[in-house]
């Protein structure tokens, strides 16, 4: 299989019942670029991924990992 694709399940934990719009906006991006973060079809600089962490309480480097649960 070729799809290098990995969907970050963690961030779908993170957001709970919340919907992606209310995400998107918590975190000052559009609703598609959220997207296509949790679905892993994007990357993220380092800057962005830097705010992204810390609006998200989560390490930078999370956003260049493999899948695996949020809280270890």
């Amino acid at each position: 299989m070729s799809n290098d694709i990995q969907p970050r399940e963690w961030l779908k934990e993170i957001r709970g019942n919340r919907t992606q719009k209310e995400m998107s906006e918590a975190l000052g991006i559009s609703r598609q670029y959220y997207s296509q973060l949790e679905l892993g079809l994007r990357g993220t600089s380092y800057t962005t991924a830097c705010k992204l962490a810390q609006k998200l309480g989560v390490p930078w480097t999370r956003f260049y990992e493999n899948d695996s649960p949020a809280l270890e």
